[in-house]
């Protein structure tokens, strides 16, 4: 099983000022590129990005009346499923409770709520001196779909340190709502996982139900569904990142066979509709009859598999 890590995009921790921000900004676009996100979850991450250093340098208590330093702390990170923004900076006591609101009411609100809210605000809010309009933690919200997780640690009697980290799921799954298709492996039947948002899908076991079509129809239903669910979105996420079906079958008999290439079909129909799409087929390592029945099915639907080699268990 391979090992879920995070990885630091980049990572800053220092004075800030207009020049730093821009260098921030233009590192992120540059390293961003190598994590593969889709277009849409790279906009979302750079926007919460920018609403948090520019919000930082307007409103960030200066440690000293002599240089004005405004000191940040900020880590983008990439924990596998999620990318985060880390971001830490001083606020001055007074401006604690109303900003917490601010992050406690946007955290209360579904995705229609924040943009009422958001229009709301727009109309309302006016340029401060300081350059800002007010809509910062409502535009992260907005872009982050989760909530912001923040922490205050007090460190002098007029300011504190406020840590905040948001979250940006790496599959963008705002137009995508299926719930996933799970079904148990039993001594006839095969192990079932459609589940997009986890990007699991896998076909795993013995294949010899009673009633073939009454099990097989769910899961072509599924897929029917999902062909039909494949939007713009969905498709630029994946470019880098291709849905994987497994194929990992000890046995199957010649009813659930006809099943098993309509799955196939409706997977390179998948395929066809532009989502970028791999089959694994799976075969014991001394069971070159499994690995044959693959190569046909791969001939027969005109879709190259991949030939995954599973050892064998002598215990």
């Amino acid at each position: 099983m391979t090992q879920e890590k995070e990885t630091v995009i980049l990572s800053y921790q220092g004075i800030l000022t207009l020049k730093k921000i821009e260098e921030i900004l233009l590192l992120f676009k540059e390293k961003v590129l190598l994590f593969s996100p889709g277009l849409v979850v790279q906009r979302r991450v750079y926007s919460i990005l920018v609403e948090c250093l520019e919000n930082t340098y307007r409103h960030n208590v200066a440690l000293s009346t002599v240089t004005n330093d405004v000191i940040v702390y900020l880590e983008v990170i990439d924990n596998f499923r999620n990318f985060e923004i880390k971001v830490g900076n001083f606020i001055s006591n007074d401006k604690i409770d109303a900003f917490v609101d601010r992050i406690d009411i946007v955290n209360s609100l579904d995705k229609d709520g924040l943009n009422k809210l958001y229009r709301k605000s727009i109309l309302k809010s006016k340029i401060s001196k300081k350059g800002g309009a007010g809509l910062g933690i409502i535009e992260i919200a907005r872009n982050s779909n989760l909530h912001i997780d923040y922490e205050l640690s007090r460190r002098q009697e007029t300011f504190s340190f406020l840590k905040m980290s948001i979250l940006v799921a790496k599959i963008h799954q705002s137009h995508f709502n299926m719930s996933p298709l799970l079904i148990e492996e039993t001594i006839a039947t095969p192990m079932i996982i459609l589940d997009y948002n986890n990007n699991n899908f896998k076909l795993m076991g013995c294949s010899r139900p009673e009633d073939v079509r009454e099990f097989y129809g769910p899961i072509i239903q599924w897929l029917i569904d999902f062909k039909e669910s494949i939007n713009s979105d969905i498709i630029e996420n994946h470019k880098a990142d291709p849905i994987v079906f497994k194929f990992n079958f000890d046995y199957f008999n010649s009813s659930s066979a006809k099943f098993i290439l309509d799955i196939l079909v409706l997977v390179d129909d998948i395929h066809s509709a532009g989502l970028n799409t791999r089959i694994d087929w799976y075969y014991d390592e001394s069971d070159d009859d499994m690995k044959e029945v693959g190569e046909e099915l791969s001939e027969v639907v005109d879709f190259p598999f991949e030939y995954v080699i599973v050892p064998s268990n002598n215990n």
